[in-house]
């Protein structure tokens, strides 16, 4: 599960504290073409059990060390990085009909995150965040799944997020209904589920589908969605094995004075990687097949606004999964949740400063020993956007 933990950090597959694409002093060329980015700079240090140690600098809940193991008595851990970082371009081509975006960050390795790339230059890996095209109503490209709602998610200075968003930023294929104060969308995306258990043996046979419909205005937004989830493996004896998931969310945001609320919950069979506590827990291999987990989560956060300057944000997400006679024992997880409160302030122009604290509990559903870890960990984000 380590190599996956790690792996997860590697792909990044992580959401900034801010994202200002379109932030003032962003350069815009003459054919409305826009150069834009940010300076990040993250800092974390756990109070309890030292999981970045594991790799995990950006909260990974999933592979929090469970008390009494050895990993747990590593006690404490800093770890610092500027690997967050991002540029890209946006804009509009031949006469505003063709729209395009380009991004890419420096956390596309896991170099920083071992001690050899500690104890030496801490370089990491160019990536690509997003690269699509925009034609009329056509998406075609990488970009976040269809399946997530960026509207509806608690604000955190953690790069990782809560536990109920969606994981994949990935290639597809998306149609988008303008209907009357609403929208409708449809995708075809890049499949790429994980079956544990199965050493090795996942491949993608198909693709994920995903159905999104937004109502937005003055009072906020709500949103409702759907995810297909393909998973393939095979067996040691050669034999295919194939099975299909499914994810079915909801979530919105209520606008009030002094800022503004955000709500969510997911119920899902197989629902994997469309939630961020469940990526590597879609499914498991058996004997006889595939057997998928169910599961089902939900997370409330709220916004509030101290002033033109300074916010606070405190949010709360869960993620359960039902007993599956398959599951792997001490890996599989019963529960996930976490718990954020911070203070995000507006140090100089175009600059954000973050502290958080966060509180996190992990509890396996088949444990040998004991079953649960917790996270207690400070998170610093300096963010200076351009």
């Amino acid at each position: 599960m380590k190599r996956f933990c790690s792996a997860l950090v590697a792909t990044g597959l992580v959401f900034p504290l801010v994202a200002y694409a379109n932030e003032a002093g962003a350069v815009q060329s003459e054919n409305n073409i826009k150069f834009y980015g940010f300076v990040r700079f993250d800092g974390t240090h756990d109070l309890g059990s030292n999981n970045t140690a594991n790799g995990d600098w950006a909260s990974f809940l999933q592979s929090q060390p469970i008390e009494g193991s050895i990993d747990s008595k590593k006690r404490g851990g800093t770890y610092l990085t500027a690997r967050t970082s991002r540029f890209g371009f946006d804009g509009k081509l031949a006469g505003g009909t063709v729209g395009f975006k380009l991004e890419g960050d420096f956390n596309g390795t896991t170099a920083e995150g071992g001690q050899t790339g500690r104890a030496a230059n801490n370089g990491t890996g160019l990536r690509i965040r997003h690269a699509y095209v925009e034609i009329h109503n056509w998406l075609v490209g990488q970009t976040w799944s269809n399946y997530e709602d960026f509207a509806g998610l608690p604000e955190t200075v953690q790069f990782n997020p809560s536990l109920t968003a969606a994981a994949p930023r990935q290639a597809q294929v998306r149609y988008t209904f303008n209907l009357p104060a609403s929208q409708l969308s449809f995708a075809v995306e890049n499949g790429g589920s994980y079956t544990s258990g199965a050493s090795g043996a996942d491949f993608d046979k198909g693709v994920d589908v995903t159905a999104r419909w937004n109502k937005s205005g003055d009072w906020g937004h709500v949103s409702a969605r759907m995810a297909s989830v393909g998973y393939n493996t095979t067996d040691n004896s050669g034999v295919t094995h194939s099975a299909r998931g499914y994810q079915a969310g909801l979530s919105g945001s209520t606008v009030v004075p002094t800022g503004k609320f955000v709500y969510g919950a997911f119920t899902g069979n197989g629902g994997g990687r469309y939630a961020w506590g469940s990526l590597f827990q879609g499914a498991v291999l058996t004997n006889s097949g595939i057997s998928l987990f169910k599961s089902h989560g939900s997370h409330v956060g709220y916004t509030h606004n101290w002033s033109g300057t300074q916010r606070s944000n405190l949010a709360y997400s869960v993620v359960n999964f039902a007993n599956n006679p398959n599951a792997i024992g001490n890996e599989s997880n019963k529960k996930l949740s976490q718990m954020h409160v911070n203070l995000i302030s507006n140090v100089a122009k175009n600059t954000e400063l973050g502290v958080e604290y966060a509180y996190g509990k992990r509890t396996l559903m088949n444990p040998t020993g004991d079953n649960y870890g917790v996270e207690k960990r400070l998170n610093v984000a300096l963010t200076t956007m351009f």
